[in-house]
């Protein structure tokens, strides 16, 4: 079979991890109207159904790690070709992907003495990403909010899960972590 007859797994897992994050975005998006509506029980509801989509993510996740291993333990090339290495970046039809997000955010935090005010973040944030948005993530959504403030919303609060930004800051404050300085760290040497 020939290279361009041969499938591209990788790339249909990596659209399912991306089409996952857009499904999270929007359950953090409804969550955060319910929580503005005072609508506790469907804050509940959006909580459970985040944690499960975030599930299923963590197993596509695994999936292509499990298949890029795979793929090597065989000598076979990656299915990545040299000129477009995997990166998060912005894709017209979805947007930023959140990964994206997370070493600015980051970035902003360290340049503001680690801990700041959500709305200074966001504006430092955007002084960083502004070339990367496209014009689906600086459309309104349906709740009035701009979508890459949401998706960073939402991003925040994987962080907190994943240990790089504190979950006990003081309301409408983020917050570096340790974790988070390393990974910063890490990401600034890997350049």
């Amino acid at each position: 079979m020939t290279d361009e007859k041969r499938g591209k797994v990788a790339a249909a897992l990596k659209a399912v991890l991306n089409e996952l994050d857009i499904e999270l975005d929007w359950v953090n998006e409804e969550g955060t109207q319910a929580f503005e509506a005072g609508d506790y029980q469907r804050v509940e509801e959006a909580v459970q159904r985040g944690r499960q989509i975030r599930g299923f993510r963590e197993k596509v996740a695994s999936l292509e790690t499990e298949w890029q291993t795979l793929r090597e333990s065989l000598g076979e090339p990656s299915e990545e070709t040299p000129s477009r290495p995997r990166t998060p970046r912005s894709r017209q039809s979805t947007g930023t992907l959140r990964e994206a997000y997370r070493v600015p955010i980051l970035q902003a935090l360290v340049e503001m003495g680690g801990k700041a005010r959500v709305r200074e973040v966001l504006d430092r944030l955007h002084d960083l990403i502004k070339d990367q948005l496209n014009e689906y993530d600086l459309a309104t959504v349906p709740s009035g909010a701009i979508r890459w403030r949401q998706r960073v919303y939402g991003t925040c609060n994987w962080m907190r899960e994943q240990g790089l930004m504190r979950d006990d800051s003081p309301h409408g404050t983020w917050e570096i972590t340790e974790a988070g300085r390393t990974l910063l760290a890490k990401a600034r040497s890997d350049q």
